[in-house]
């Protein structure tokens, strides 16, 4: 990270958190919408970015290729960490999810019973009868569209390896090699913009924090170095943009087991080919102790930038504007 720093490639953001409005020691808490210092409720917040629910149930990355394709545009939402409440959208807007799993993407019935098993399914799920419902014609499209995605990734992703070295035994480089095939395939999948998602876990820190952040610090340093390596060979570099984020920080006071508890603020960056680096964005605070007006007790600190803030530069580079 500080070598992408010093090259002009990466921002750091200082003191970011879930925030609705600017709040202090007294109000803290009577101005917060959410639950404070709860994953659960921190991640949906963070990850939705919809404080007063104009899009309620939506997440940020969904709503971002919603408003793409209403503009015309086929973008892609992709994960390659399951679930998560960035990726919802508005029903019948936006692209399908495409999920990718550690090992890539399995062919669709590996093992069939039948021979031409597929065209069998394709022409079951295809009839209509008197007794059809809208239920199970909606199970059948969805079925028929998986088949059809499955085989178009199958097919795209067979010719899109990296050329530079991933440690695949780790978390992260796994995933990152994931994200830069996709990236490879974007053309053949038809995809004009890509929001991908990538959770790495591992950072609950209430036991042993140093070796913690020691094993977690290595897999972020090592994938992004490869990552950052292939997408300069595919020229995609000045097209790509990594968003570090995390649903709270850690207290500055450690507990008994020499590890630290939940938080609220953190520090964070952001990278890319089209970031204006060099710069940490945001006040850190001048005042670590107890005395703080922004500590609300054992090292939690108040954030004084949002994450709406944050996203509001990456969705006007995406495209997209405050109208849509």
């Amino acid at each position: 990270l500080k070598q992408l720093y010093d090259e002009g490639d990466l921002i750091f953001f200082s003191n970011v958190g879930v925030l609705v409005e600017p709040v202090n020691k007294i109000n803290y808490k009577e101005k917060t919408f959410t639950k404070l210092f709860s994953h659960n409720t921190q991640r949906r917040y963070m990850q939705q970015l919809d404080p007063f629910h104009e899009v309620s149930g939506t997440g940020l990355l969904a709503r971002m290729t919603d408003a793409l394709t209403r503009k015309g545009h086929s973008p892609g939402l992709i994960s390659v960490s399951g679930e998560s409440y960035a990726l919802v959208g508005e029903a019948g807007v936006g692209p399908t999810i495409k999920f990718v799993s550690g090992s890539g993407i399995l062919p669709f019935n590996l093992r069939p019973s039948i021979s031409d098993m597929e065209t069998t399914i394709r022409k079951l799920n295809r009839e209509t009868t008197i007794m059809s419902g809208l239920f199970s014609k909606t199970w059948s499209e969805l079925l028929k569209d998986s088949i059809v995605s499955n085989n178009l990734i199958n097919g795209a992703m067979e010719n899109a390896e990296n050329t530079a070295f991933f440690n695949e035994n780790d978390n992260l480089p796994q995933k990152l090699s994931l994200v830069t095939r996709m990236i490879k395939s974007h053309k053949v999948l038809g995809s004009s913009h890509d929001a991908i998602y990538v959770r790495f876990n591992g950072f609950d820190s209430h036991a042993d924090v140093f070796k913690t952040l020691y094993d977690q610090f290595t897999q972020v340093d090592d994938g992004i170095s490869s990552f950052v390596s292939e997408m300069k060979i595919q020229g995609e570099w000045d097209n790509v943009v990594i968003v570090g984020v995390s649903e709270f920080g850690r207290t500055l006071t450690p507990n008994s087991g020499d590890g630290t508890d939940h938080g609220w603020s953190g520090n964070y960056f952001m990278l890319g080919g089209g970031v204006r680096g060099g710069r940490i964005l945001g006040e850190y605070p001048d005042d670590l102790t107890e005395e703080s007006p922004l500590n609300v007790g054992r090292g939690r600190f108040i954030p004084t930038l949002a994450w709406d803030q944050i996203f509001n530069g990456i969705v006007e580079w995406f495209g997209l504007t405050g109208k849509n």
